[in-house]
């Protein structure tokens, strides 16, 4: 299954690539659009979840947050040839999960947030600065998250920043506080860290 998932968002890709115009383009990102809302509301399903129990279940919950992972590697790889319109309505879904700290998806989330800022024009992404912004020094600052995608975030962060600096200046001069003291915090926070355990 998991091989025949990669085939086809890897098949979606290509396809993708040869609708950069017309209605096939505006219905391949509508589609993409209304399967990652359903994905998402799937996984505020499963990170509610309190209890597993049984061989059922447990096969249930694997079974949909395989989907839910399969969803977000298709996000992954279709935001770049998404209309800009989609664009900033995925990345809006993407957010939620990133609030959600949905089981382990973190990543996953991460990662396509990536490839919208790595891909998407500037000025799509200034547009949704704040939003992209906020959520990211939020993550940033959280405590009781994977140090590794705390990483991840910062660097997002400080591209969101870049690609803001580059698109809008007095956009920029409004959120580098809040992505600053993000950024900085997590430092002092790991530097504390480090002293207590002795490595300075």
């Amino acid at each position: 299954m998991l091989q025949v998932r990669k085939c086809a968002v890897l098949y979606l890709e290509s396809a993708l690539k040869s609708f950069q115009s017309g209605n096939s383009n505006k219905k391949a990102s509508k589609l993409i659009l209304s399967l990652l809302e359903s994905n998402v509301s799937l996984a505020d399903k499963l990170g509610a979840s309190t209890n597993v129990d049984g061989p059922e279940t447990e096969k249930q919950f694997e079974a949909e947050r395989s989907d839910v992972v399969h969803m977000l590697n298709i996000a992954r790889v279709a935001v770049p040839y998404l209309s800009d319109k989609i664009r900033i309505k995925v990345v809006r879904e993407l957010v939620k999960l990133l609030h959600g700290r949905s089981f382990g998806l973190t990543r996953l989330v991460l990662n396509s947030i990536e490839a919208f800022l790595d891909k998407v024009e500037v000025e799509t992404i200034t547009q949704e600065a704040e939003y992209i912004i906020d959520a990211l020094s939020s993550y940033v600052s959280s405590n009781n998250v994977p140090k590794d995608t705390v990483i991840l975030a910062a660097n997002l962060l400080k591209i969101a920043l870049d690609k803001v600096h580059a698109g809008d200046l007095s956009k920029w001069n409004k959120n580098l506080p809040l992505g600053f003291n993000a950024i900085a915090g997590e430092l002092i926070n790991s530097f504390n860290t480090s002293m207590l355990n002795g490595q300075y």
